[in-house]
């Protein structure tokens, strides 16, 4: 008798018993995206109203053994499109697997899926890991018409791996130019009264307007940013509030004279943690916020078991001033007919166009169209 057996669910109260053993899974494995904890708050606060929510829960017996968190939204032809819980905010978002369980779980959730109501007319995955062997298997599960996969962009996400035996050791490995200039400008944040900290619950809301403040301040003179809207603001207060107790919610700040100049987050599950956004103040860009704090980021993750502190997504040069290792993230999709897939090629153009760009342009003509078109788009 096959144990592996399926679940589908629709809302979030019908999930509440399963919450404690979809964590442990997401720390077992490594996911802090995938963790309910930062999944919940973002469908209660950023999902449209006419969005369905459509979890596959797959067990082996009792057992969590795999979660497919999805949500149905439609495409530009009116057809169902499903896509994973919070990837519209962040990337890294994955179906959780229990290690050695991946073909089960996909057998499963195509199960479940294809006799779901809607039925997907896409599937798409949005900066998934480029490991990820989810989409290819589910691709291949699939009973009756058969999908067809398709990759239409990649980017980059550089990696920092803690293979050290120690912080010091890790440093002793970086080059001497590295060391000193990463202890100078450390001195120099100490010189102007800089210090750093982690929000806790109690300055958790204060923090985050400290971080929205700086987000938006560092990015409206670059054409601005979408990724922070009120809503998300609330999505962070509640994941910050269930996950700082633990130490997975990291959001670092650096004080000068009692007042934020910088603002990052990270997040962590089991020995990975992820950097999530950030934002400084333009006038402290010569202490190098951004880069003092992965510095100190990277110190702190050797005492809390990590293996890996991920980057982001993106190639900038400053993380490859710690970073050395990248993974791909990749767009794809499983499309159910010639004009689903030519919608979603259509959908993701934009980013492969702005991949392009921002490979072949310099860094003074991507500020220059930034600023253009943050100005179009203010109607200015």
């Amino acid at each position: 008798m096959n144990r592996v057996t399926g679940r589908l669910v629709d809302n979030l109260s019908d999930l509440e018993p399963v919450r404690a053993d979809w964590d442990r899974l997401a720390i077992a494995v490594g996911q802090p995206y995938a963790a309910p904890a930062w999944m919940w708050p973002w469908w209660v606060h950023k999902a449209a109203s006419d969005w369905l929510l459509r979890v596959v829960l797959v067990f082996d017996g009792d057992e969590l053994i795999g979660v497919a968190p999805f949500f149905v939204d439609k495409n530009a032809l009116g057809r169902p499109r499903f896509r994973l819980v919070g990837a519209v905010t962040t990337s890294r978002v994955d179906v959780l697997s229990a290690s050695g369980r991946d073909r089960e779980v996909a057998r499963v959730v195509a199960e479940v899926l294809g006799a779901s109501d809607p039925a997907p007319g896409t599937i798409r995955f949005d900066g998934i890991p480029a490991r990820s062997t989810f989409p290819r298997l589910l691709a291949d599960s699939w009973q009756g018409r058969a999908p067809q996969l398709s990759d239409r962009h990649s980017s980059p996400a550089p990696i920092v791996t803690l293979d050290a035996d120690s912080f010091e050791s890790w440093m002793a490995s970086k080059s001497s130019n590295f060391r000193q200039q990463m202890r100078r400008h450390a001195r120099k944040i100490a010189a102007e009264g800089g210090e750093f900290r982690l929000a806790t619950v109690a300055t958790l809301e204060d923090d985050l307007r400290s971080f929205a403040r700086l987000h938006h301040q560092r990015w409206d003179r670059r054409g601005g940013s979408s990724v922070l809207d009120a809503g998300t603001v609330r999505m962070l207060t509640d994941a910050g509030n269930h996950l700082i107790p633990s130490g997975r919610f990291l959001l670092w700040m650096l004080d000068i004279d009692g007042r934020a100049v910088s603002s990052q987050i990270f997040l962590q599950a089991g020995r990975q943690i992820s950097y999530w956004l950030g934002g400084f103040d333009d006038e402290v860009a010569h202490l190098k916020p951004s880069i003092i704090t992965i510095y100190r980021v990277v110190e702190e993750a050797f005492g809390s078991g990590a293996t890996a502190v991920e980057l982001g997504s993106g190639g900038q040069p400053y993380k490859y001033r710690f970073a050395d290792a990248t993974e791909s993230l990749r767009w794809t999709y499983l499309s159910f007919g010639p004009a689903e897939r030519a919608v979603a090629a259509a959908e993701i153009a934009p980013m492969q166009m702005r991949g392009i760009l921002a490979e072949r342009l310099s860094a003074d003509v991507k500020r220059k169209l930034r600023r253009a078109y943050g100005t179009v788009r203010r109607g200015v």
